[in-house]
């Protein structure tokens, strides 16, 4: 199988898995910077920020991936 075998649909809730998989990792990573216990050991990543711009983007593949479902004769 290649990616010229894959429709939009099924390229879409790939997109929107991977980007709901990592939107769960950076809130583990954010919830782990916020119960540290050296206070002086911060991040130079927003977990928390990066966590919801995956889900806002696993949100907007999913209804894109609904919306193309029937033209991919699902």
């Amino acid at each position: 199988m290649s990616f010229d075998d894959l429709n939009t649909f099924q390229m879409l809730l790939a997109a929107g898995s991977i980007a709901a998989l990592l939107s769960m990792l950076a809130a583990l990573a954010d919830r782990k910077q916020r119960r540290r216990r050296d206070l002086d050991r911060i991040s130079l990543i927003a977990w928390g920020q990066v966590s919801v711009i995956l889900l806002f983007v696993a949100i907007v593949a999913f209804a894109v991936a609904i919306r193309a479902w029937p033209a991919s004769g699902g």
